[in-house]
């Protein structure tokens, strides 16, 4: 017997947490290219090849391209790193981008010295605006108006999604109080729209495994952030070696803090995720479970009505690393995530992925009408028996085979379809 995903189940069979509100669910509509975003290191000391992977959106960040990086004195701009982004993803295909927000000047900054993530100063807020959330604010105000005014103008493409602020639930990421994050949502939300109106704007990201970081969202909802956002943001890394499945365990209880203040109506945006802290040699060498958890987590993320997730980060060294870049290879959760896209753009989830005895699946319709099936285990290997229609076996490597009875399964999803 399947364990139904729904409102108030908090068990399986299989001893896993399975928890979703009864309107939580996979979109009706086929899975479009940007649910897979993506992340990219740039370094500048040995450039690399354009990823060889396929890529639906873009975020800008930890990309040379913060406030700092950009305003480098009072009304000055260096737009060159953001100009070679704009060519780079067009010639590539990439047209739809996301934006952040963060690293305030040290020209700007209420605490110029400050000990902060990137550079002194940077996560505090601008020292015209009062802890209050009253004030000019005239240095965020000037530069939201010049990097919106510049990426509009910009012949070809330009950023349509912008997020306010890098988590700013972590002290060395924002030192200021929620009344001036408001206030800076509010100022940023009209100024966009007046350039823009098709644009985007996020909330500041909550984290989603903790939830001592689930609370700032909570916080910057009752301090009345929600009216100034057009969308919700949240990191939703999962601590490595935890299984991608967690995610199902946290991100309903993010969905009911949006219900507590009448926002769960807005899309909400996995903006930087993947497995987290995988310090330990055997873990980053451990592609199986790399392979497993990419998969997977895009998987759930749509099965659960999540419309983007932006994996942080294609050239990382530690965090959600698909690409090394000392020996310029890709490693099997690369492969997988280019697997993944081929199975997943354009077909259409008819059945939200759900567990039954250890065995998870999730149900497709391909674009050319044929039914499919993903399917992987919780552990070790299992044997399943798909239905009689489903004819082909594809791997995350892309290995086909043509299914004559029962089929070997483990945690690193295959994808079963009809012919």
């Amino acid at each position: 017997m399947a364990v139904m995903v729904a409102a108030g189940v908090n068990l399986s069979m299989s001893g896993s947490v399975v928890l979703a509100d009864s309107e939580m669910g996979p979109p009706s509509e086929p899975v479009p290219r940007t649910l897979f975003g993506m992340h990219r290191h740039v370094w500048p000391k040995k450039p690399e090849p354009w990823p060889d992977i396929p890529i639906g959106t873009f975020r800008m960040w930890d990309s040379a391209t913060g406030w700092a990086q950009i305003n480098t004195r009072p009304g000055k701009y260096d737009w060159h790193q953001i100009d070679d982004w704009f060519h780079d993803l067009q010639d590539h295909g990439v047209v739809d981008i996301l934006y952040t927000f963060a690293r305030t000047p040290q020209f700007a900054s209420s605490q110029p010295n400050a000990d902060c993530g990137y550079g002194p100063g940077e996560c505090a807020p601008p020292k015209d605006l009062n802890p209050d959330g009253t004030g000019a604010n005239q240095y965020w105000k000037d530069y939201v108006t010049a990097i919106v005014t510049h990426s509009k103008n910009n012949k070809g493409i330009h950023i349509k999604y912008w997020e306010l602020w890098n988590e700013p639930y972590l002290p060395k990421m924002w030192m200021g109080t929620l009344p001036q994050l408001v206030r800076m949502a509010r100022d940023a939300h009209d100024i966009i729209h007046s350039i823009d109106p098709d644009a985007v704007f996020l909330t500041p990201p909550s984290g989603l495994e903790s939830p001592r970081y689930r609370q700032f969202m909570d916080d910057f909802l009752a301090a009345g952030g929600g009216q100034y956002v057009d969308g919700i943001s949240y990191h939703g890394y999962i601590h490595a070696p935890a299984p991608a499945t967690d995610f199902v365990k946290y991100y309903p209880d993010f969905v009911r803090i949006l219900k507590k203040y009448g926002q769960d109506s807005k899309l909400t945006y996995n903006t930087e995720a993947s497995w987290a802290n995988a310090g330990s040699a055997d873990l980053q060498n451990d592609d199986e479970y790399q392979a497993a958890f990419i998969t997977q987590f895009y998987l759930l993320h749509w099965s659960m009505g999540v419309r983007r997730l932006y994996w942080y980060a294609y050239n990382d060294g530690r965090f959600g690393k698909l690409y090394d870049h000392d020996s310029r290879t890709q490693n099997k959760a690369a492969r997988a995530y280019r697997t993944l896209f081929n199975w997943m753009v354009g077909s259409t989830m008819t059945k939200g992925c759900a567990p039954d005895d250890g065995v998870w699946t999730c149900g497709f319709t391909r674009p050319d009408g044929r039914e499919a099936l993903v399917v992987w285990t919780e552990g070790g290997e299992k044997s399943y028996t798909p239905k009689a229609t489903l004819k082909k076996c594809t791997d995350v490597e892309g290995h086909e085979s043509t299914i004559a009875g029962p089929v070997k399964i483990g945690r690193v999803p295959l994808f079963l379809e009809a012919k």
